[in-house]
């Protein structure tokens, strides 16, 4: 059980299902092996099997239907059985309550996996490769974008959507490029020339866009 002082929480997320969504938001915990959820601070937690042992879970996100997703540190993005809706505190499980969800291509390679985020209905995975788009229901790739296609880095850590979803920043080892949802185009990339200390945003999850679009590096 996540108990205050833990020093080996991974991530620690608040979710939702979606920016005007009805329903109320979890705050979710990862440790080694295993993922927590409240609903309040009154309620138990919900504590879910990940299957993956001591391999670290970097990120935890919800989609549009409430299931959780997890980023691993050996290159896995997996998904709950179902939503977190429909899971208990007392619930007892035989085995862990997430899958692998599939590659592009068996021989696709994503390196270690920093971040996911919601983007709409699509899920955006920010990994050593680049950023990888899946759909969340079908829970296919859609798209994939790197250095090539105008990020700063093939080398993602950090993803963020500003609130209307339009736009979502990219924190790379090159920099933080700003991507149209819509087209998946980059429209600009900020780093060292624009007066950083330094091009590499080099910790997950270090880019934050708050309720008024301003970015936090």
């Amino acid at each position: 059980m996540l108990q205050p002082g833990d020093d080996n929480v991974f991530a620690f997320e608040y979710l939702t299902d979606g920016p005007n969504t009805q329903n109320p938001g979890v705050v979710c915990g990862t440790l080694p092996g295993s993922t927590h959820c409240w609903t309040s601070v009154e309620d138990e937690a919900i504590v879910l099997d990940t299957g993956l042992g001591s391999i670290d879970s970097n990120s935890v996100a919800m989609d549009h239907g409430g299931h959780l997703w997890l980023a691993s540190g050996d290159g896995r993005v997996l998904r709950s059985s179902k939503a977190l809706r429909d899971y208990a505190a007392d619930e007892k499980f035989s085995g862990p309550q997430f899958t692998d969800v599939p590659r592009a291509t068996p021989e696709q390679q994503t390196g270690n996996i920093w971040y996911i985020t919601r983007v709409k209905s699509q899920m955006w995975v920010g990994a050593e490769a680049g950023v990888f788009i899946y759909d969340s229901e079908s829970q296919k790739q859609i798209a994939r974008l790197g250095a090539k296609d105008g990020l700063a880095s093939d080398t993602v850590v950090s993803v963020m959507a500003t609130r209307d979803e339009k736009t979502v920043w990219v924190g790379t080892m090159g920099g933080v490029t700003e991507v149209d949802v819509a087209t998946r185009k980059a429209v600009k990339t900020l780093n060292r020339s624009d007066g950083f200390l330094d091009d590499e945003i080099w910790y997950h999850q270090s880019v934050f866009v708050d309720s008024e679009g301003t970015v936090y590096l």
